[in-house]
């Protein structure tokens, strides 16, 4: 029995990252929005929405990763590895003073 975190679990969470592991963004972005409803814990929607943003980055959204992560970061401003992704996306925009402050 997988010990349930919000509305998913961590098979579900096993699932998206083998996803991720074999480069197939779409699709982890398609589960990392489904845990990113609302009706799911605070704390399972700050994860989901964090790592959503990898994926949507992989995928040349660069701009909705950063949402994600700024979403991620209102939530929880101690959130240490948002900041370091949304340094990376902003390195990778060319935007080097936000990757600076982050």
């Amino acid at each position: 029995m997988w010990a349930k975190a919000g509305n998913f679990n961590k098979q579900q969470l096993c699932e998206i990252y083998a996803l991720e592991a074999v480069q197939k963004w779409e699709e982890a972005a398609e589960k990392w929005e489904e845990l990113a409803q609302p009706e799911n814990a605070k704390h399972c929607w700050l994860k989901s929405n964090s790592d959503r943003a990898i994926a949507r980055s992989s995928l040349g959204e660069p701009h909705a990763a950063i949402e994600d992560l700024n979403q991620a970061i209102l939530l929880n401003p101690k959130l240490a590895a948002a900041y370091n992704n949304r340094r990376a996306v902003r390195r990778d925009l060319k935007d080097t003073l936000g990757a600076l402050e982050d």
